[in-house]
């Protein structure tokens, strides 16, 4: 009889505490991905009734956009507290895995838990399967505690609080966060300045005035085969107005525009060596802007093999 007593008051060991710790953060995890897709749940819903609301409010009706108005805010209220909700969960993962890598080190977990209860208790009339699930984390987690007698009279890293200790670390990785910012981030420049190299330009003159007629008119005609020369100055006159002098520019015409005007005035034959001496370029070029006009469409190549 005795030794029946003496069985009946002996307690299995209690599990490692690593173990418990290991489970305990797997099951929070779970709850909270549970609470991540009633978050966004929650938003889409949020996204349908203001959609809603907006149009309401374009039809002019006032009823019906109120009445969006208000269940979009209660939406949003929930939405926050689940967030608080998923905060208070990621800290007592954070205590958990410290216990886990410090399992021979004294860590209080009560205020820890304390937040668990506190944050189950108010989601119960919101997800009360994921309010449940977070007491049996709390209440394993406490018959380890008593079992293994690991007890604290102060938290060693508090819990749910901001600590001097702490706003000193997030100043110091949010110091780190803009060096490497700045590193990967190119400066910007002090000026803009237009430094893109343009084709070639000839110079035109133009005169400008109010109320004018033109009476003359002078221009050089150049061949297909001569584009380098510059056009001659083309010259306005003007009645009652004063003349004013301003320069402009013409772009020097691509190989590609010059290339299509030598294979017109060829009747759409070409020989590349003869092409690219006329217009003074090498046969790389003339085969590159054949290829290219080919893509566009503007020539179809054909070869034509010699008899």
């Amino acid at each position: 009889m005795e030794g029946k007593n003496i069985r009946g008051l002996t307690r299995s060991p209690p599990p490692p505490v690593r173990e418990i710790a290991s489970k305990s953060i797997y099951t929070l995890r779970i709850q909270q991905n549970k609470l991540e897709q009633a978050s966004y749940r929650l938003k889409e819903r949020d996204r349908i009734l203001f959609e809603s609301c907006t149009g309401a409010l374009k039809r002019n009706n006032k009823e019906r956009a109120s009445m969006c108005a208000n269940e979009i805010a209660e939406i949003r209220k929930l939405m926050k507290f689940l967030y608080s909700v998923q905060l208070a969960i990621e800290r007592v993962i954070l205590r958990l895995e410290t216990l886990k890598e410090l399992s021979d080190i004294v860590i209080d977990l009560k205020p820890a838990l304390r937040l668990l209860q506190n944050v189950s208790s108010d989601l119960f009339q919101v997800l009360p399967d994921v309010s449940s699930e977070l007491n049996n984390v709390n209440a394993t987690i406490r018959d380890t505690l008593y079992a293994t007698k690991i007890s604290a009279d102060e938290s060693l890293i508090p819990v749910g609080k901001k600590t001097a200790a702490g706003e000193e670390v997030l100043s110091e990785v949010s110091s780190f966060l803009e060096k490497k910012l700045s590193e990967s981030l190119p400066e910007p420049p002090v000026a803009v300045a237009a430094t893109e190299k343009s084709a070639p330009l000839r110079e035109l003159v133009a005169l400008s005035a109010s109320s004018s007629q033109v009476f003359g008119r002078k221009t050089t005609e150049e061949t297909g085969l001569d584009f380098g020369k510059e056009t001659s100055k083309t010259l306005f006159s003007y009645k009652k107005s004063e003349v004013k002098e301003i320069s402009l520019t013409v772009e020097k015409p691509s190989i590609e525009d010059m290339l299509l005007e030598y294979v017109r005035k060829g009747n759409g034959e070409i020989d590349i060596t003869r092409c690219s001496s006329a217009l003074n370029t090498s046969n790389e070029e003339i085969e590159k802007a054949l290829e290219s006009l080919g893509t566009q469409g503007r020539i179809k190549i054909e070869l034509k093999s010699p008899e």
